[in-house]
């Protein structure tokens, strides 16, 4: 089987659709299929990867494109996101079809404007078309969003949404939910894994008696490590000590914060395949924090942090309630006086702290491989008469 995959945003770029896209690949190769990967170079993070990639039995093809680091503040209007993602995916795309001559036997669109190229690309060559959302849009507060939405996916043979949020704002603006299934999220159980702990903080220079706080992601504003030093300084607590790994707009603020205050490191971004460094990172901490205030989708950090046996401190946003529960995640609103009591109450004993062994536990429930089924499925579901009689025209 062979399936042409549409995205804007892969590795070495970092964030939590590349992760889940490395992941899938993955998982494609040992399951008997071949991937062609058309995405950009990185678009958000300062690297480069090569035009054209190898990678087991795919093939990855980076498009140059304009306006680095563009994409964090034109992500707040729809239009403009798409007008700027859509053009090179969809030119790039229609060059790997043609070339092919449309022997591919699926299209998989992750995000909106590589499903606006595949809806096109599927019709003009006749293959079966499969589009995945990454994120919760609101769209009871859209109204024009949601009718385009809907336009949009209709021609999709397979639409995957991103969590139960996601798929009930899908069906509630008209989207037949017979093609809709939700695509939960899996993580490598052998690769995040619990690991000696004392070890882990002695490597990144964590004191043994203090109450580590782990903040891993993109560096912006809605993800909440903003909050986490404010928190922090609310708090009060001494035994409290905050770790910052990313990179992004606050990466400056973050840096600086740090140098005012001995109880946060920052750490900034690892380096693309330093991804024993982050393994460490999650193991060193007591907690993994995201106090997010956006509707937050089946993101990996949260998976990774549970599967190397860490709790994680969140808001009860988006797709987080529907794959976290109180085995693993302590619940929180997104304002830093109550972020602040938290930390001060989990670090003074005072609030139980989920156990290691629970949390691992949890991610062998929910988080194996397995989760990838209903992907590799949306793959192989008998194509529809309409596009049998368009290969055979």
């Amino acid at each position: 089987m062979r399936v042409l995959m549409l995205c804007p945003f892969a590795k070495p770029n970092v964030g939590g659709v590349e992760s889940h896209l490395a992941k899938l690949l993955d998982v494609a190769s040992r399951r008997g299929i071949r991937v062609t990967l058309v995405t950009y170079q990185p678009l958000t993070t300062p690297v480069r990867g090569p035009a054209r990639e190898r990678a087991g039995p795919h093939e990855i093809i980076r498009i140059g494109w304009f306006g680095h680091g563009w994409f964090p503040v034109l992500e707040r209007f729809a239009p403009a996101s798409f007008a700027y993602l859509f053009p090179g995916i969809f030119a790039a795309g229609l060059a790997v079809l043609a070339r092919a001559r449309g022997r591919f036997d699926c299209i998989h669109a992750h995000g909106l404007a590589a499903a606006g190229a595949a809806r096109i690309l599927s019709r003009i060559y006749g293959i079966r078309s499969v589009a995945s959302t990454h994120a919760v849009y609101r769209l009871g507060e859209r109204p024009a969003l949601s009718r385009a939405l809907r336009t949009l996916l209709a021609g999709f043979d397979r639409i995957l949404a991103v969590g139960k949020p996601s798929l009930d704002e899908l069906v509630a603006i008209g989207i037949d939910p017979a093609r809709i299934a939700v695509h939960p999220n899996w993580v490598d159980l052998d690769l995040f894994r619990p690991l000696p702990r004392d070890a882990c903080r002695e490597r990144l220079g964590i004191p043994p008696d203090t109450f580590a706080v782990l903040y891993l992601g993109r560096l912006l504003e809605k993800k909440g490590a903003g909050i986490l030093v404010d928190a922090l300084r609310r708090a009060g607590s001494e035994r409290l000590r905050l770790v910052i790994v990313g990179d992004g707009p606050l990466a400056p603020d973050l840096a600086r914060a740090a140098a005012a205050d001995r109880r946060i490191r920052f750490v900034g971004r690892i380096p693309h395949g330093g991804i024993d460094r982050i393994i460490e990172a999650y193991n060193a901490a007591d907690l993994f924090a995201s106090p997010v205030t956006y509707e937050e989708g089946f993101a990996s950090v949260y998976l990774e942090a549970v599967a190397c046996g860490t709790p994680v401190l969140t808001a009860p946003r988006g797709c987080l309630p529907s794959f976290l529960d109180e085995r693993v995640a302590i619940w929180t609103q997104s304002a830093p006086e109550a972020v602040a009591q938290a930390l001060a109450d989990l670090a003074a004993y005072r609030r139980p702290l989920p156990a290691r062994e629970s949390c691992r536990r949890y991610a062998e429930e929910h988080f194996a491989e397995r989760n990838a089924d209903v992907i590799i499925d949306a793959y192989r579901l008998p194509d529809s008469g309409r596009r049998r009689r368009a290969r055979k025209a």
